[in-house]
């Protein structure tokens, strides 16, 4: 079947339901869709009657000989300890109706499901999926009407989810239900695991921003893959047919992303949440969340003749913009030495919000990695000296050139002019170029992915590689130090010109390297790394793009790309 099939189904008005058989499953003994056949119902029954009556006087005649040998020296008898007995019991002794279990319920997300479990007193679920991931997931709070999202569903497959009743009294029960999904579609890659450490990994799943391309256009369907490279998250959202981004996950564990001038909330389910409209304006490339939940965006200004230089701030609750900053105010709007484009002059591409000094830390492809203050006051510029003028429209406002950082080595020492204008590299340092994704690390660091592109000013292979890089930044020094990069050996089979992503990866200290758009010995493909502190690759695997629909150039709309790439949990907090 195939997934148009099964949306199709599902979304005729009325969810299907998968419900529990009421007899044996072939092949299997015990659970049949999570119940027993009716005689072993009733010898188990007997079976734990008289183990319990056993129970019963064995525990009396050991409480009488406990007490007769626990009295203290003035005749005073000890506390009597209690029994910690907990048992496995039928789960229908817990269910108040049998476990319904609703595939793909808003016609979005073909590979989740939602289950609906209803106990006879509160008690917690606990349920997993029983293959070789365990994908699974453990609520805390007890509750007699649940609604559980089932994540991690395996495609084309039967999967048997087991969900474990506990009882507030410790009691439980356990039930099974099995639920087939359909084929993936065939406008994804082809996922190759190359090389996997499992005890050295960031645990959890992979998450790809994909787009394919048709007719000019990019169509974003986000998918995450396990460790063995197996879909088993997948969006579809008819509605929004081109492309939205970036899918990045709030910390209520729902999905955010723009499309034209609306912002979406989505659950991992498939239903939309939430949407703020943008009046006036163009959302791009980034979307950040803050503690206090307003959302910081990349726009363009509808009013402007200029394009990707504008960021808001809207609020959460009423979708008001509360914040806005005009970069046009503290960059060199007419410096055009990486590529000239009066329009685009800027291309911001990610913005990370520092909670500590509410800054902002900008990457803008087309002239470096920056930052401002909460109020847009120019802090530093990390990228080649070379032609910085001044800033604002025109050139009329401060100079920009004391605001860059000087590179020094590990003795802090400056290196060469040549270096510091981007003619070339030294042995430990190198500038970004059109890089994406600029981050701060728990440690204060900046890690970016360095495309290469147009590498020291030029337009030519000659040295064309692309990289993860971090550096360290002494603002009150203005100085920057390289300290970590992974990439650059790899040369072309690592080079994407455009997108691409770099993260911390907080539980192991690895970096998460995507390179989503290479091109390379007539293969159009994305390459995600995992790299340990010391350079080590741990994790790789290798997206082959069909290009079903397009012709697989490297250009806007014809070829299949993966924006950007995040390691997280299948369940927020979870697995």
């Amino acid at each position: 079947m195939d997934l148009r099939n099964a949306q199709a189904l599902n979304s005729s008005g009325t969810a299907a339901f998968f419900q529990p058989a009421k007899g044996r499953r072939s092949g299997e003994t015990g659970f049949v869709y999570g119940q027993p056949h009716p005689s072993e119902r009733t010898a188990a029954r007997n079976a734990r009657n008289l183990l319990r009556r056993r129970s019963i006087m064995g525990s009396c005649a050991l409480a009488l000989v406990v007490a007769l040998l626990s009295c203290s020296k003035n005749g005073e008898a000890l506390p009597e300890p209690v029994p910690d007995i907990t048992e496995e019991i039928p789960a229908e002794a817990l269910l108040a109706q049998p476990i319904q279990m609703a595939l793909n319920p808003y016609g979005n997300a073909p590979l989740s499901a939602l289950a609906q479990v209803t106990t006879q007193s509160p008690a917690r679920v606990q349920w997993l999926i029983d293959d070789g991931q365990q994908i699974q997931h453990s609520p805390d709070s007890a509750a007699v009407k649940h609604r559980l999202p089932i994540l991690g569903l395996r495609p084309d497959a039967e999967n048997r989810v087991i969900f474990t009743i506990t009882r507030e009294d410790g009691d439980f029960g356990k039930d099974t239900l099995a639920v087939s999904t359909p084929e993936l579609p065939a406008y994804l890659p082809d996922i190759q695991i190359i090389k996997k450490q499992p005890g050295q990994m960031e645990p959890g799943l992979t998450l790809c921003g994909f787009s394919y391309s048709k007719d000019g256009l990019m169509n974003s369907r986000p998918f995450i893959f396990d460790a063995e490279g197996t879909v088993r998250w997948l969006l579809e959202i008819d509605a929004l047919s081109t492309f939205f981004y970036p899918v990045k996950r709030l910390r209520n564990g729902n999905w955010i992303f723009g499309h034209l001038s609306d912002i979406y909330e989505y659950d991992m389910l498939g239903r939309e949440v939430n949407r703020w409209a943008l009046d006036g304006y163009y959302q791009h490339h980034e979307i950040a969340e803050k503690a206090d939940g307003n959302l910081i965006l990349a726009v363009t200004d509808n009013s402007l003749e200029t394009v990707n230089d504008q960021i808001v701030e809207i609020s959460r609750s009423s979708g008001a913009i509360v914040k806005a900053w005009d970069l046009r105010e503290v960059m060199d709007n007419d410096r055009f030495s990486i590529l000239w484009n009066s329009r685009d002059w800027l291309h911001v591409n990610s913005i990370w919000y520092d909670e500590t000094d509410r800054s902002l830390i900008i990457s803008a492809r087309h002239q470096g990695i920056f930052k401002v203050s909460y109020d847009n006051e120019l802090q530093w510029i990390l990228a080649p000296h070379k032609d910085w003028g001044n800033a604002g429209v025109g050139g009329t406002g401060f100079s920009t050139a004391g605001f860059l950082l000087t590179a020094v080595d590990e003795a802090g020492q400056p290196y060469p002019d040549s270096v510091q204008l981007g003619q070339g590299r030294a042995a430990g340092f190198d500038w970004p170029w059109g890089q994406h994704a600029a981050m701060q690390t728990p440690g204060g660091r900046i890690l970016s992915f360095d495309n290469g592109f147009r590498r020291y000013f030029q337009n030519s292979n000659q040295s064309r590689h692309s990289r993860g890089v971090e550096y360290e930044v002494d603002e009150s020094a203005r100085t920057v130090r390289q300290t970590w990069e992974y990439g650059q050996a790899l040369g072309p089979a690592f080079y994407s010109r455009n997108i691409c992503d770099a993260d911390y990866l907080p539980q192991s200290g690895n970096r998460l390297l995507a390179s989503g758009n290479i091109h390379y010995e007539e293969k159009a493909l994305c390459r995600i790394v995992e790299v340990s502190p010391a350079g080590e690759v741990v994790f790789e695997a290798e997206l082959t793009f069909a290009n079903l629909y397009g012709s697989g150039i490297d250009a806007w709309g014809h070829t299949d790309i993966v924006y950007r790439s995040e390691r997280l949990p299948a369940y927020p907090g979870g697995r």
